[in-house]
């Protein structure tokens, strides 16, 4: 018996060091990981935006309207370049960057940005949710407005969206190539390259962060998957998109529900109604962190506008079929970067990502099929069938808060998300399985099919195509998915964790040669004040409270507000039903959704600027307008104001105007009116009044 104890007393310590050694490899693994992660992403981040981090090019649209009109910006060196690749320059320029320096302002001074005193006849800022007051991921932003500051912004925010897809790969217990490929196709994707100068695109980085936390619930970890949906919830509903954020909830809480029922079929009340219980409550307490920006929204939903009723079929438009070849040749023919007025193509995956997918979906019976794969595959079903519009699927655009929304360009992101989940499975099983050549042959047979139909759907726009576009689009898809199914077919017949890997590079390649890099413009601060802001600040702070209409794109709305200056226009999400009625009836006739001082960019009439009481009972003090323009009034110091002129509204008299003053050899920009020197007054002289 005291043989028996000196022997396992002697192996305690073995069996202990044994532990602390696979401890200390585990570490060291996970260590390997994260370096390997981190480098192939910093990578793709360095390829993809190596422009704008090593050419000194920049995100922000510098071409788009502002301080000049049309024109560059106040002394822009560069020449601009044509950029047709991303679709929404504006939304960005025109909203996102003025409303962060009053947001930044606001805080400076040390109060909430509640109030936009700038913007028509002043409006709430904080309730109309896309200001981003509350939005602790725009901080940066907030701090400063330099162009190197938000290059840094949007950059941080792909690697870091890549970062969260990833651990939500790694959660769903796929290996590591597959998280890296799900990583790259979902923010390498078209939605987030064509439309990444804006904002929204937080709101889907965020998906997979929900998706995290729900997974940590499931897998035990209640505390700490409590703490991240709850996070994830509230910052999803502050990025302030809520068509966007509609969306994102109703499939991250589709995908929670699903994976409960799977807790329910094991018949065991208890191991589903405690995760469900801790979802339920990071979901509630997520909403109620949100409240500061949610209930001044509701608010000022219930008193704004009822235009966005006249938007409500939205939700029952739909695409043509033939543009479902977008999602995998993008640029075979003209819809992606010139569609219709009628679709709204907005994204595309490349074809690695869909042979992969069918690949993925080949049955098996292991449990990450079962979490991973039928869900996913039907959620990727019923968005393109939504998109395309199939009968019966597409009347869930009626529902309410659907019925508002563009379902297929807003529900693109998580349509991709899904094909790129299917995808990851995919490379998971190529990497960690023996390859299945029947069911790779299947997905190269698959893709074959959905090419041969997108090129007959689109025969009439392919046919006036070069033989050279063909391979730079069609060939590249084929010789794409081809190489992925070479991966599969060839080399040793058992797993072989380098096909995963081959598998990335493939996708990677193609998703960056479908991407347009020469479109950037040279970095500049699109916000440089011309000489004329600084005279309407000086004459704005000198005479009181007043407001300005600028025409012909000049301070296009909201630039004026990066300046405080008061704009008559205003561009927001949300408008004061008071606001566009007094316009509509007083200023400007035919404005129905917005008021931009020019009939070129919405459907407005002509504004009313001579002798109109309605505009000067608006305070508009300065008509803003360049020297080319037949409305302005032109004077000698119009060259001082650096090509913009300003005239008195309501008094528009060839005597009226802005003029140069010199006084003790001083001249200062003035408004100058002066009676004429001669005065013709038609007398009729009468025998009753013969005396003058």
């Amino acid at each position: 018996m005291g043989a028996k104890a000196t022997v396992k007393g002697a192996g305690a310590p073995r069996a202990a060091d044994a532990s602390a050694a696979g401890n200390t490899r585990a570490r060291g693994d996970r260590w390997r990981e994260a370096a390997l992660v981190l480098a192939v992403l910093a990578a793709a981040l360095c390829l993809f935006y190596y422009q704008v981090l090593f050419l000194g090019r920049t995100i922000l649209p510098v071409q788009a309207p502002g301080v000049m009109g049309t024109a560059p910006p106040y002394g822009f060196p560069g020449q601009i370049r044509t950029d047709t690749f991303h679709p929404d320059l504006g939304a960005s320029a025109w909203q996102m960057e003025p409303w962060a320096l009053k947001v930044g302002r606001a805080y400076a001074a040390g109060h909430f940005p509640l109030w936009n005193e700038t913007q028509g006849f002043g409006a709430p800022f904080l309730a109309n949710a896309l200001s981003g007051g509350l939005d602790v991921l725009r901080l940066p932003l907030l701090m400063s407005g330099s162009p190197l500051v938000w290059d840094g912004y949007y950059l941080a925010r792909v690697f870091l969206g890549a970062l969260a897809a990833y651990l939500c790969a790694r959660a769903l217990r796929l290996n590591v190539a597959a998280g890296l490929a799900l990583a790259l196709a979902y923010v390498c994707s078209g939605h987030f390259v064509m439309f990444e100068n804006n904002f929204w695109l937080e709101a889907y980085f965020l998906l997979p962060v929900i998706l995290l936390g729900t997974e940590l619930v499931l897998a035990g970890r209640a505390r700490l998957g409590f703490a991240v949906t709850a996070v994830a919830v509230a910052l999803d509903l502050l990025v302030g998109m809520p068509e966007v954020t509609l969306l994102v909830f109703l499939f991250c809480g589709a995908y929670g529900g699903y994976r409960l029922l799977l807790l329910v079929r094991r018949g065991d009340r208890r191991a589903w109604w405690g995760p469900a219980r801790t979802l339920a409550g990071a979901w509630v307490v997520g909403v109620a962190l949100a409240a500061p920006l949610l209930l001044p929204l509701f608010e000022f939903t219930a008193q704004a506008s009822q235009s966005a009723g006249g938007r409500a079929h939205l939700g029952q438009t739909y695409e043509p079929l033939r543009n479902l070849t977008v999602w995998f040749m993008p640029f075979l023919t003209d819809a992606l970067l010139n569609p219709p007025i009628t679709t709204i193509v907005t994204t595309y995956v490349g074809a690695t990502v869909v042979v992969l997918a069918l690949y993925g979906l080949y049955p098996a019976r292991t449990r990450l099929y079962r979490t991973l794969v039928p869900f996913a595959a039907l959620a990727a079903a019923l968005l393109f069938a939504k998109t395309f519009g199939v009968p019966g699927i597409n009347a869930v655009g009626r529902l309410p808060g659907l019925n508002v929304t563009w379902i297929q360009k807003w529900g693109a992101p998580i349509a991709t998300f899904c094909l790129a989940l299917l995808a990851a499975a995919g490379v998971h099983r190529l990497a960690t399985e023996k390859p299945h050549r029947v069911a790779a042959t299947a997905a190269l047979g698959g893709f074959g099919a959905l090419a041969a139909l997108g090129l007959w759907l689109n025969r009439a726009g392919v046919a006036g195509v070069s033989a050279a576009h063909l391979w730079a689009t069609a060939g590249v898809a084929c010789g794409c998915a081809v190489a992925v199914w070479a991966i599969a077919l060839f080399g040793p017949r058992r797993p072989a964790a380098w096909r995963g890997f081959a598998c990335c590079g493939v996708l990677l390649l193609e998703l960056f040669l479908y991407g347009q890099h020469a479109v950037y413009q040279d970095r500049y601060d699109r916000l440089t004040p011309a000489p004329y802001v600084a005279f309407l600040q000086g004459a704005q702070a000198d005479g009181g409270p007043s407001r300005i209409y600028a025409m012909d794109g000049l301070l296009w709305p909201n630039t004026a507000a990066a300046y405080d200056i008061d704009d008559i226009r205003s561009l927001d999400s949300l408008y004061s039903n008071r606001y566009l009625t007094y316009v509509r009836d007083f200023v400007a006739p035919g404005v129905v959704d917005r008021f931009l001082g020019v009939t070129w960019a919405s459907n407005e009439g002509p504004t009313r600027l001579r002798g109109n009481p309605w505009f000067d009972l608006a305070g508009a003090r300065y008509v803003v307008t360049p020297p080319d323009s037949g409305a302005a009034l032109r004077g000698p110091a119009a060259s001082n104001l650096n090509g913009a002129i300003l005239a008195a509204a309501g008094t528009m008299t060839p005597n009226i105007g802005a003029q140069s003053w010199t006084i003790d050899g001083v001249t200062k920009p003035v408004l100058f009116a002066h009676p004429p020197a001669t005065i013709r007054y038609p007398l009729t002289v009468t025998s009753e009044r013969p005396v003058l």
